[in-house]
């Protein structure tokens, strides 16, 4: 019998997660759970498969640049959003503004590796669906609540709720992060029978080179061109940045295993 292929080991494990963190019985805390353990898996994922190319002396992947775009009257939230999947891989973001033709459209523009932005947007995706999903849902359940508000007091009520989910996303992510390199590290030094200590510094090198390869493209590309984007936004009322930031806290982070829309593929 085939061995199984690194992809395939990853691809099965992330799936079931995926099928779990959806299964409306789930109790919230179970899926935080499937959810950290699923962004973890992604991140592990292609650690593990940069330690065996280097191991090989491969370089198979490229570097490029990408945009992605939000619309809608809460895109700022939605950019926010989309800028911790970019980072959650490792990519660099510059901070787009609005573009002047309708609809209008907020960019963040990425630089990174290929096969890093294909997962970010993967992720990115999922994590779209699923913030709408939890703001309508919020402001079904309280919108009487809010009923003596003006429209741009609400308006910023509920922007500060998208505000509030990339937090919390924000921050689940990077524990999943943690939890993948320390898993990683694991693999390592079983894949190459290295003791724990040699295991994490020969990852934490790979890693270290992949991210200057990374910046050394980012300031190529953009130089000095680039500037700090102030973000002053009016807050709203009631607790809708808290409400958010508990929803992205619970925010499944595992789009599926696949990169391309399939479950099953992760590269």
């Amino acid at each position: 019998m085939t061995a199984p292929t690194l992809e395939a080991k990853y691809a099965d494990k992330i799936a079931k997660l995926l099928s779990q963190a959806e299964n409306p019985a789930a109790s919230e805390a179970e899926a935080q759970l499937f959810m950290q353990k699923a962004a973890s898996l992604m991140i592990q994922y292609a650690i593990d498969e940069q330690m065996v190319d280097a191991a090989r002396g491969l370089t198979r992947d490229e570097l490029v640049q990408e945009d992605f775009f939000y619309t809608g009257i809460y895109r700022t939230g939605h950019q926010r959003v989309g800028a911790q999947a970019a980072k959650h891989f490792g990519l660099k973001v510059v901070w787009g503004r609005d573009t002047g033709k309708s609809p209008i459209q907020l960019p963040i523009h990425l630089a990174g590796f290929k096969s890093d932005v294909a997962r970010a947007r993967l992720l990115d995706t999922s994590l779209q669906l699923q913030l709408v999903n939890a703001h309508t849902q919020w402001w079904r359940a309280h919108k009487d609540e809010f009923s003596w508000m003006d429209k741009g007091l609400a308006f910023r009520t509920r922007r500060d709720f998208t505000f509030g989910f990339a937090t919390g996303v924000g921050e689940k992510l990077a524990a999943a992060r943690r939890e993948a390199k320390a898993e990683a590290k694991k693999h390592e030094a079983e894949r190459a029978a290295l003791t724990p200590e040699a295991a994490s510094a020969s990852v934490e090198l790979v890693l270290s080179s992949r991210q200057k390869r990374v910046e050394d493209y980012y300031d190529t590309v953009w130089g000095g061109r680039t500037r700090n984007v102030r973000h002053n936004y009016g807050t709203g009322a009631g607790n809708g940045r808290s409400a958010g930031y508990s929803a992205g806290r619970n925010a499944n982070t595992n789009p599926g295993g696949g990169l391309t829309g399939g479950r099953k593929q992760l590269g």
